[in-house]
């Protein structure tokens, strides 16, 4: 009768270096695959509608002048005294008349502005290549990995 003989680490130990250059050889196919990806920068002119205020203002300064002037004049004529008295008025008046005029006139105002964008190109062969090589050592790792586990529990 065969008895079932348990595999310890140190029989595995010739497999652990085959599982790490795996594990090496899909970073490194994963790194070349990134290479591809690149973005541009690129500016863009878009129209902005800009509101410009103009205000005017009209001063005017209007003067009405009054003086008010009182006399008394006093003659003789003959033997009787006579008075007469003249009160003139002239008014000083200052009108200020201020008028203020504002007009918003809406503007276009071209804006330039630096955005990035991914560029957006089909892959070339070897990316593909690199793309495949990378999902095949993938699951070939993924399978080494299981197996050694799968050898070492039974």
């Amino acid at each position: 009768m065969k008895r079932h003989h348990t595999p310890s680490l140190a029989d595995l130990a010739g497999c652990a270096p085959i599982a790490v250059g795996f594990g090496i050889g899909a970073l490194i196919c994963l790194m070349i695959s990134l290479c591809g990806c690149s973005q541009r920068i690129v500016e863009v002119e878009r129209p902005v509608i800009v509101e410009h205020t103009t205000t005017e203002r009209h001063t005017e300064l209007r003067v009405d002048t009054i003086y008010n002037r009182d006399s008394t004049f006093v003659y003789l004529q003959g033997d009787t005294l006579i008075e007469r008295h003249y009160n003139t008025i002239y008014k000083v008046q200052r009108v200020n008349v201020a008028d203020t005029i504002r007009d918003t006139i809406p503007r276009i105002v071209t804006v330039t502005e630096t955005q990035v964008r991914e560029v957006k190109r089909p892959l070339r062969w070897w990316q593909q290549a690199l793309m495949w090589l990378g999902g095949i050592a993938a699951t070939l790792t993924t399978t080494a990995l299981a197996w050694l586990l799968w050898r070492i529990r039974h």
